[in-house]
């Protein structure tokens, strides 16, 4: 609900059609230490640009302020609101509307 409902502001706030966003399965990344073979089922937001690679956009998103820690597959961005305080999706949303020039 959460991936669906920041769809529908990313494409309220867009200006432009540089971005293709969509919502997809998969498993989130936990990480090493006590978990490290553990990958939660999730919803991901798939980005792609009309122009930039996945590299440029994870790049662009990195060093934003505040940064965005994305990751790439298959030639997709994937952004996991799984990690995303509520209160920071404002912030993420117009990270990402910055890519939208």
């Amino acid at each position: 609900e959460r991936a669906r409902h920041f769809l529908a502001q990313l494409v309220e706030g867009s200006e432009s059609s540089a971005i293709t966003a969509t919502v997809v399965s998969g498993e989130s990344a936990v990480g090493g230490g006590s978990g490290p073979n553990v990958h939660p089922p999730t919803t991901l937001i798939a980005l792609k640009h009309e122009r930039l690679t996945a590299d440029e956009i994870e790049q662009t998103l990195r060093s934003g302020s505040p940064p965005v820690i994305a990751r790439i597959a298959d030639d997709f961005v994937l952004l996991d609101l799984r990690t995303v305080n509520p209160q920071e999706v404002p912030e993420l949303l117009q990270a990402v509307l910055v890519l939208d020039t």
